[in-house]
């Protein structure tokens, strides 16, 4: 929105220290399967507090499925085209680069969150084509779903946008933000400190905080076949989706 120029920011990751291989495995959606795994590795943070990507509707609200032209494939070796469905929301035809959207939403069942991209928008007949398959029994009528990384979408206070031909992440700040504050971004699924096949270490005083893990099978900090270790004064970041320490 034209209100929202003013206030937001560009940051260029590439002068971050952030490769396009890593984004790319979040944003850009090789396969089907990585997107609901991989887009929950991706997180930022405002001073402790998370942001979102730039979505639409905003959050917390969902748009219908309109009519269903194609139902879409239902698994991955299926040769069936991809979904087609009917649109009735006039912004929709203003995106102009719809190859960054990620869809999320209940397309099939109302009890399973599925995610998918869009591969293409007819703005003269108002469809879109899905790019992935859909569980099955398919994509139906009525399902409720939102497009997330949108940059025409970038009008709420506290969303992203990011930008992977240019690697520049776009933020309207909810707040007027200085040198004072703490903005960041990651994007790892790996552990911060993975320790192997060692004995008789003592980590003490050191913070675990900023990355997003997937499930209580990944910890910030990962002991393997490690004897005698103490841990000590450390602190883990609350939020950061999976366990502060794994010990196997």
């Amino acid at each position: 929105k034209e209100s929202a120029l003013s206030h937001i920011g560009a940051v260029d990751l590439s002068k971050q220290g952030f490769d396009r291989d890593s984004l790319d495995m979040l944003l850009n959606k090789t396969k089907s399967k990585s997107i609901p795994d991989t887009l929950e590795l991706l997180v930022m943070r405002l001073n402790g507090k998370e942001q979102y990507l730039a979505q639409w509707p905003n959050y917390g609200e969902f748009a219908k499925v309109g009519k269903v032209l194609n139902a879409g494939a239902t698994s991955r070796t299926s040769k069936d085209p991809r979904a087609i469905f009917k649109y009735s929301y006039s912004n929709i035809s203003n995106w102009a680069d719809p190859s960054t959207a990620i869809i999320r939403g209940y397309l099939s069942n109302v009890y399973l969150e599925q995610w998918n991209a869009i591969a293409n928008i007819d703005k003269e007949n108002q469809t879109i084509q899905m790019k992935y398959y859909n569980v099955s029994p398919g994509l139906k009528e009525g399902r409720t779903w939102r497009v997330l990384n949108v940059p025409e979408e970038l009008d709420v206070p506290g969303e992203y946008f990011i930008d992977l031909n240019t690697m520049t992440l776009y933020f309207y700040p909810p707040y007027k933000i200085s040198m004072e504050d703490k903005l960041e971004l990651a994007v790892t699924k790996d552990a911060q400190l993975k320790v192997t096949e060692a004995q008789h270490i003592v980590f003490d005083g050191l913070t675990f905080e900023g990355f997003r893990l997937t499930g209580d099978k990944m910890g910030l900090f990962d002991l393997l076949k490690t004897h005698y270790v103490e841990i000590r004064n450390c602190k883990f970041g609350y939020n950061a989706g999976g366990s502060a320490v794994i010990i196997k």
